[in-house]
């Protein structure tokens, strides 16, 4: 029997056990996997360490559907499984008749804190040859989207991309377990004489993260992502690429779900 991942960091590792099954609360669907940690992201000589000889697994649960006004939309983690497994997102019988044993994916572990008890837990999953930190579009890919929505010169010499590698994300993006009740009513911003700064989406997670780190009782990490999955679905155009300033908005209901008061902007 292996032994737990007692480590944070960024992982490789070989599916051993998957199922798709629903959440307790909400009883959507969701991704269950188990996978043995095999390698392990050296942020200092930016190297994969290896880890296998530890005998160490963990298992992630994944929420792949939300309700957005009783309509079923795809969670951030449908186009994460998706990647990670080669599933065609067709079908969730598909998914659970898929052969993942041995399969190679990457994978995070990251501190999940409630009621002063501090544990560790799977927070993202990507392909095993997922490259980490932002993706820019190459210098031909940037002039031709200023001519497409009229930015300036195409002639202008795109930003030049810094040299070396990247370091792996500190900080999940999401992660699911048990879904937490809904509000009765959503929460919506209150209006403001100020207008509200743009976030980015890392920018408004890690927010959210710190809000909830302040409080006396703070909420599971996976209850958390919950209300970060739900806001962005209900105010997000598009909830799989939310503008900037929807992020903003997006953390201001988390505060309020969270009941931060007062709400730090």
């Amino acid at each position: 029997m292996a032994n737990p991942i007692t480590n944070v960091g960024t992982y490789k590792g070989v599916i051993r056990s998957h199922a798709v099954s629903k959440t307790r609360k909400l009883e959507v669907p969701q991704f269950v996997v188990t996978i043995g940690a095999q390698k392990l992201w050296d942020e200092e000589h930016e190297s994969w360490t290896p880890w296998d000889e530890w005998d160490q697994d963990s298992t992630g649960y994944f929420v792949l559907m939300s309700l957005k006004d009783g309509v079923p939309t795809k969670c951030l983690n449908y186009e994460q499984v998706m990647a990670a497994t080669k599933w065609d997102g067709v079908s969730f019988a598909g998914l659970a008749g898929l052969n993942l044993k041995g399969r190679e994916v990457q994978f995070r572990i990251a501190e999940d804190t409630y009621e002063g008890k501090t544990q560790l837990k799977m927070a993202w999953l990507d392909a095993a040859d997922a490259t980490f930190g932002l993706k820019s579009l190459s210098g031909d890919e940037l002039i031709a989207l200023d001519m497409q929505f009229g930015m300036g010169s195409s002639k202008k010499q795109a930003p030049k991309k810094a040299k070396g590698k990247a370091k792996p994300p500190t900080t999940p993006k999401t992660t699911a377990k048990a879904s937490p009740p809904k509000p009765a009513t959503a929460p919506k911003p209150e209006p403001t004489s100020e207008p509200i700064p743009p976030r980015t989406g890392d920018e408004a997670w890690d927010s959210c993260v710190a809000a909830n780190k302040s409080l006396k009782e703070s909420v599971p990490d996976d209850i958390l992502t919950d209300y970060f999955v739900d806001r962005t679905a209900e105010i997000a155009k598009d909830d799989q690429n939310p503008t900037d300033a929807e992020y903003a908005l997006i953390e201001r209901a988390v505060f309020k779900d969270l009941q931060v008061d007062p709400i730090p902007f």
